[in-house]
Formats: structure tokens, C-alpha cells, sequence
């Protein structure tokens, strides 16, 4: 997971030394933390941590200064998922029970659904967009 965020407008009168990520375990659990994510950088790759596809994470950052650590941002939400892996079993459903000029096609659903149930299928023919059935 790759997340941008925004710098701290409003330091308190002193450079921020340090942004600080909060993340909670995909459960709607507590928050863990902090990961202390420097200060030059405005964005966090979650590499390292053992997150798990399929999960909502929470998320909310903070900025310290000399003074100590600035309240948390508003909370966001991010699903963890991939695309999909390839349907298998691709199989034309025998001619003599289809009207002529009619193809009919069977297949399995994938495995592997990225973390998140597949929405739709697209079906091409001779690599054209022949019919979407996606959400």
C-alpha cells in the first residue's frame, strides 16, 4: 500500500521534525503506532508491515515539532485488494443445444479474486471488446 498525504500547514511556530503514521489491522481494531515516517517525505509505503488482501485499512497521520506531537488527521479508509486473477476453464457450451449463429461459453471464477469478490467480466473476441458485463 502507497499513501500520499498532505504537509502540516500550521507548525506551532517550529519546523516539523517528524510525520507519524497510525494504522489500525484491517479489523476495524486499534490503531497501531506510531511509524515514524521522517520529515522530507509526504508519502508512506506500508513495505514491512504483513498486511493482509481483502482488509480495510484505517489510516491517520500526525506532525511532531520540538513541542511534541500535533493532533491526528481525519481518518481514511483504504481496501487492500489487487485485480483479479484469469478465469479458467474457458468452455463452449456444445452447438446442439444453442441457436444457430449463437456461441455460449462456461468458465470458473478465479481463484485468486485480489482481496475483494470480482464485479463483472469482460469477453473478447479477436482481442476487441465484444461484451462487458463489469460494474
Amino acid at each position: 500500500m502507497f499513501i500520499e498525504y498532505d504537509t502540516v500547514r500550521q507548525d506551532g511556530g517550529s519546523a516539523i521534525t517528524v510525520y507519524n503514521i497510525y494504522i489500525d489491522d484491517g479489523l476495524d481494531g486499534l490503531f497501531t503506532g506510531p511509524i515514524v515516517n521522517g520529515v522530507s517525505l509526504r508519502s508512506w509505503n506500508s513495505t514491512g508491515l504483513s498486511l493482509v488482501s481483502g482488509r480495510i485499512y484505517r489510516l491517520k497521520y500526525s506532525a511532531t515539532n520540538i513541542h511534541g506531537e500535533g493532533p491526528l488527521s481525519d481518518e481514511v479508509s483504504i481496501l487492500l485488494a489487487d485485480k483479479p486473477k484469469a478465469p479458467s476453464a474457458l468452455t463452449r457450451i456444445e452447438m446442439d443445444s444453442v441457436a444457430a449463429g449463437d456461441v455460449r461459453l462456461t468458465w470458473a471464477i478465479p481463484s485468486d479474486q485480489g482481496g475483494d469478490p470480482v464485479l463483472g467480466y469482460k469477453l473478447y473476441l479477436d482481442d476487441l471488446l465484444w461484451y462487458d458485463a463489469s460494474k
